[in-house]
Order: structure tokens, then C-alpha cells, then sequence
């Protein structure tokens, strides 16, 4: 191992967004100088591949957290917002089907959206959305009921 550094993302846009895990960085922005943009995800260390595109969409990203190797990304959807859940293992598996989407988007909370929202990469380090076994989301809406979203891991429906 060398001292030398990995640029992981060379153009991040003003206002990206970025979390990681131990093994794992993910961020909002343009892959490249082609302006290839999305969600990418990719293993902290660079020389173990390239990027995986997680969403194809980086301006309907408002915040990303990491459970295990799942990423949820909150996604502006028509007058709402909606949890989407990217798969990393199942990505290094296979090419497709690794994004799952909540079924049902949520006006989120007056307080979520005015304090927590703007500051989603700092808040993100310090809360956690996921559940202790990675397989579901808790929020709460606009009329501050508390919501748990489930996404079941992929061998968990077989």
C-alpha cells in the first residue's frame, strides 16, 4: 500500500452530495469530463473497479445514507419524496435490478424538511435512518407520524 492518494471524483457540482462507509464512498455529480452524471458508488479503494451508477438523476437526490451495503437515497418524486434503496453487493453480481423503490412517497416533516434536509451529509454521519438490520427505513411525514419503510433484502423474498 502506498501513501499516494485516489481521486475517487474528480467533478463534484456545487451543491453534491457524498456519504461513506468503511468500504464504501458514494456521491452525487459528473462521473467524468463527458458529463456523465448520477449517483455512483464505488469501493473505497479505486484500484477494485470503477463506479457503479446507482441513479442516473443527481439533482433529484436530496440526501444518501449508508446501511451495510445498502444505499438509500431520498429522491424528489411529483410533490413528495421517496425512499430508493441501491444494492451494492447485488451490483458486483450483476448488472441490473439493484434499485428498489418505496411504494409510497411522504411530505416529510416541517422540522426534517427545514433543519435536516439542508444539512443531510452532516446529519447523516450522526443519525441513523436505518434499522439495526439494514433492511428497513424509519422518517417521519408532514403530520409528524412516524413511518417505517421496509426493503427486504433480495434473499429474503426468495
Amino acid at each position: 500500500e502506498t501513501n499516494e492518494a485516489e481521486i475517487l471524483c474528480e467533478n463534484l457540482p456545487p451543491e453534491a452530495h457524498f456519504t461513506a462507509t468503511p468500504s464504501w464512498v458514494a456521491w452525487c455529480g459528473l462521473h467524468d469530463e463527458h458529463g456523465h452524471g448520477g449517483v455512483f458508488a464505488r469501493r473505497i479503494h479505486p484500484k477494485l473497479g470503477p463506479p457503479f451508477t446507482a441513479f442516473t438523476h443527481p439533482n433529484r437526490v436530496e440526501g444518501m445514507t449508508w446501511g451495510g451495503s445498502r444505499l438509500a437515497l431520498l429522491v424528489h418524486a411529483p410533490n413528495c419524496l421517496v425512499w430508493t434503496v441501491w444494492d451494492a453487493e447485488l451490483a458486483e453480481t450483476r448488472s441490473s435490478g439493484c434499485l428498489t423503490v418505496a411504494p409510497v412517497g411522504f411530505v416529510p416533516n416541517r422540522v426534517f424538511s427545514g433543519r435536516v434536509l439542508p444539512f443531510f451529509d452532516q446529519f447523516e454521519r450522526r443519525l441513523r435512518f436505518w434499522n439495526p438490520g439494514n433492511d428497513a427505513l424509519v422518517y417521519a411525514d408532514a403530520e409528524s407520524e412516524v413511518w417505517v419503510q421496509s426493503f427486504p433484502r433480495e434473499s429474503s423474498l426468495l
